[in-house]
């Protein structure tokens, strides 16, 4: 509670009062004050020179002299603060106000806090004082059992001066010996030094110096600074060195937060510190790897889905952003890999390669999985002609075989022909039957020489039995009224092509056939295929 009221007291001066901040800390102090006092009718805090009491346990202690809500209520001669049942939130934000004045520094007309708040006319707001430094009783002078505290006078001097605890912080003596001013040239590197305390050119650098005692206040056990205090700050410093064009020193400030904070404090400020606008000059800005690889480093698993969209953003990301990105993607996407995926389909080409590649260096069954999304999705056909790619170089399995099986579906032929490759290597049976079927139907008419010829080598390749009574079927047909011109010519390619992975005598003599009555571009494909095949069997007439 008093940790609540001490926050919303300085929080008044130091921000706006539209600032959510301000707000946060207002609401939490009117929830607890309104709790406590319909729980116990009354709140009564006693005050010594650095701590505050309730019933008699230590509730506020601050020794730092500038800090000190205690210093500066005892110094005014107020003992102790009573808060009864009945409190309105009119008047309790009137008495934050009065702790906002203390603060601050301000005293009209020398009007001293218990002055302040008589003027405040709190009705259910009571304080005890006293005029001067008197103490109430002895324990203010003495407390037993604490050393270093309630020291009596350290000398008779003092004894006389001062009514007060010896600790008490009371105002310098009147030194009757004064030193006499001289004037003294400082060295132009004093003189420097001074003028850069002022300049805005070390702004920067004293942006990282708060930074660092914001980071010693989250971390003081006495009077800990929240996440929330610091966020308002941290966003302000962020927006003042994007606006400078000073994104390293912001890189600086994100290292040094990643370093010294844990878990979600850690968490909390970086990713208010690192926000979509920040990454966004940090991606355009980066001039090498290095500096990209710096700035990995510093994210957050939580950054991941910011820095995919900004990458597809095309004013964000540039051919050599996108090659450092895989850097990012992979310190980032680990255990993330539905995040990655889930990027895929809006990808172009490049970034679509980039996540596939870091998907594959991360889990090699994510990877085929989502290079099959791509291509069954058919976003573009840079994202498959990359999922190809990516498939080509994984270890082959049943889902590196489903996703090629889908690439024959492409409206690309490179794409088509870059999956039948595969195919073929590694023997698919399961793709058979569709290329036979796509061959003999009407839309083999549409097939290219080159594609028509993959894919008769694709069907000899995975069952030469099967594929050689197709081939055979389509060159020389059973029936007399038949004739091999009757066939398409890229079924009759096909059927030549796939002919000359097959050995055997009998395919020689299909291959003789074909290069007397195919059609007259088959017709060469065949003659130079048995001239490969003669030669390589030493001249002879079989086949090899």
């Amino acid at each position: 509670m008093v940790r609540a009221l001490v926050k919303a007291g300085r929080s008044v001066i130091l921000y706006d009062a539209s600032n959510e901040a301000v707000r946060d800390f207002l609401v939490e102090v009117r929830q607890r004050m309104e709790a406590f006092l319909a729980a116990h009718e009354e709140l009564t805090l006693q005050v010594h020179p650095y701590e505050l009491l309730h019933a008699g346990e230590v509730v506020y202690l601050e020794r730092d002299r500038e800090r000190s809500l205690a210093l500066r209520l005892y110094r005014d001669g107020v003992r102790r603060l009573i808060f009864s049942a009945g409190l309105t939130w009119e008047e309790l934000s009137r008495f934050i106000s009065v702790l906002g004045v203390m603060f601050k520094g301000i005293r009209h007309q020398e009007e001293d806090f218990v002055t302040l708040l008589w003027k405040a006319d709190l009705a259910h707001v009571k304080v005890e004082a006293v005029a001067g430094f008197r103490p109430e009783d002895d324990e203010d002078v003495r407390r037993s059992g604490e050393p270093g505290r309630g020291l009596e006078p350290a000398n008779e001097t003092q004894a006389l001066i001062f009514e007060a605890p010896y600790e008490f912080d009371h105002p310098a003596p009147d030194f009757r010996e004064r030193g006499q001013v001289v004037w003294r040239a400082l060295s132009a590197e004093a003189r420097h030094r001074l003028a850069q305390e002022e300049s805005e050119e070390d702004t920067p650098n004293q942006c990282l110096t708060l930074v660092r005692e914001l980071i010693a206040g989250m971390k003081d056990v006495e009077d800990r600074l929240e996440v929330a205090d610091v966020l308002p700050l941290v966003r302000e410093i962020r927006d003042y060195l994007l606006a400078s064009g000073r994104p390293d020193v912001l890189l600086d400030m994100a290292w040094m937060l990643r370093a010294r904070l844990e878990g979600e404090a850690r968490r909390d400020v970086l990713l208010a510190c690192l926000d979509e606008r920040a990454l966004a000059h940090l991606l355009t800005r980066a001039k090498d790897e290095a500096e990209v690889r710096k700035a990995a480093a510093c994210l957050l698993p939580e950054h991941l889905d910011t820095v995919l969209r900004l990458a597809q953003d095309k004013s964000v990301a540039s051919p050599f952003q996108l090659q450092g990105l895989a850097t990012l993607l992979e310190n980032l996407g680990r255990g993330q890999e539905a995040v990655l995926r889930a990027h895929l389909s809006a990808a172009p080409g490049p970034l679509a390669g980039v996540v596939l590649s870091a998907l594959a260096r991360l889990s090699p069954d994510e990877a085929a999985a989502a290079a099959g999304e791509v291509l069954a999705s058919a976003s573009s056909v840079d994202a498959e002609a990359q999922a190809v790619a990516l498939l080509k170089g994984l270890p082959y399995g049943p889902r590196v075989g489903r996703a090629l099986a889908q690439a024959l579906s492409s409206a690309s032929e490179e794409v088509r022909l870059g999956a039948l490759q595969v195919l073929a290597k590694n023997r698919e049976r399961r793709v058979f039957a569709s290329l036979l079927e796509k061959l003999q139907s009407s839309a083999a008419v549409e097939l290219s020489p080159k594609e028509a010829g993959a894919m008769g080598i694709t069907l000899a390749m995975i069952d030469p039995q099967k594929a050689l009574e197709s081939f055979a079927a389509w060159l020389k047909p059973a029936g007399l009224l038949q004739r091999v011109t009757s066939r398409p010519l890229p079924v009759q390619i096909a059927a030549i092509s796939g002919l000359g992975r097959l050995p055997g005598a009998a395919v020689d003599e299909l291959l003789a056939w074909a290069a007397q009555h195919a059609a007259p571009e088959a017709r060469e494909r065949a003659q130079a295929l048995l001239q490969r095949r003669r030669e390589a069997a030493g001249g002879g007439g079989g086949g090899g």
